[in-house]
């Protein structure tokens, strides 16, 4: 509990060590990052740099705010990187691979987050999962990433992560066809995962990529390795066809209301 309230009231909370070469200030201002990153991923809401320093390649990724409500309701809230630092970490305790957490910073105002910063180490060769179904790889290759991925997911469920965006472009794979979780900030920790939730992560999973053809032969391959590692005897490829398709209703009907919107 302590712990907690030190979390969301501390002036500055940091934790881990700031990589050599960088200092606090340039870190937390985007002109700066933009200006030095050497691979630029985002920079709308949030900014998500790459910088090459002398001893390792690091990602960083200054948080901005999409809403200005949210900037009202933080004191009730952890901050966005440091969920990401706690869930990081949670992951690598179960086995789960995730670009290694270096640093991360939090500075409030009367509870309100001022700012707040996380930095990983760089994968030095990787590509997103969804490139990698967009490519057209093999059959076999694509198993081998799926069988991976799968493992790792039934590994971060049955630790009670809830990551709550798991879609191919939070997958990442390095040069051995590893993947690595990442975008961590929505993430919920709990002591158990009901079905449901799995379920819910999983059904963001869009496993087609530029050959249709092979997207029920990796999905229910995925649902076959998910299950073995879980050790469990509930139908997942049953369970994610009906949740996925309850997900893409649900996106089609918010895309229509979005265009009956005045001034659409």
């Amino acid at each position: 509990m302590m712990e907690r309230l030190n979390q969301l009231f501390s002036p500055v909370l940091t934790a881990g060590s700031l990589p050599p070469g960088l200092d606090i200030h340039e870190i937390l201002s985007k002109d700066f990052l933009l200006t030095q990153a050497t691979s630029i991923y985002k920079q709308k809401v949030n900014t998500v740099v790459r910088l090459t320093l002398e001893e390792q390649p690091v990602v960083i990724k200054l948080f901005g705010w999409r809403n200005p409500l949210h900037y009202f309701l933080s004191p009730g809230m952890l901050s966005r990187a440091w969920l990401s630092w706690q869930t990081a970490n949670a992951l690598l305790r179960a086995g789960v691979r995730t670009p290694e957490p270096c640093f991360v910073y939090t500075s409030r105002k009367n509870g309100f987050i001022q700012s707040n910063v996380y930095i990983t180490n760089s994968l030095e060769q990787h590509y997103s999962l969804r490139q990698f179904l967009n490519s057209k790889p093999a059959i076999d290759d694509a198993r081998k990433v799926i069988e991976d991925l799968a493992v790792s997911l039934a590994r971060m469920h049955e630790a009670g992560i809830f990551h709550r965006d798991l879609t191919p472009g939070n997958i990442l794979i390095d040069e051995k066809q590893q993947t690595y979780l990442v975008d961590l900030n929505r993430t919920v920790i709990h002591s158990t995962l009901t079905v449901s939730q799995r379920l819910r992560d999983l059904a963001k999973l869009n496993l087609k990529g530029k050959q249709p053809q092979f997207e029920k032969s990796l999905v229910g391959a995925f649902c076959d390795f998910y299950a073995n590692e879980c050790r469990s005897q509930v139908d997942w490829l049953n369970g994610y066809w009906e949740r996925r398709r309850q997900l893409l209703v649900y996106r089609r009907r918010k895309a229509v209301l979005k265009r009956l919107k005045p001034g659409k």
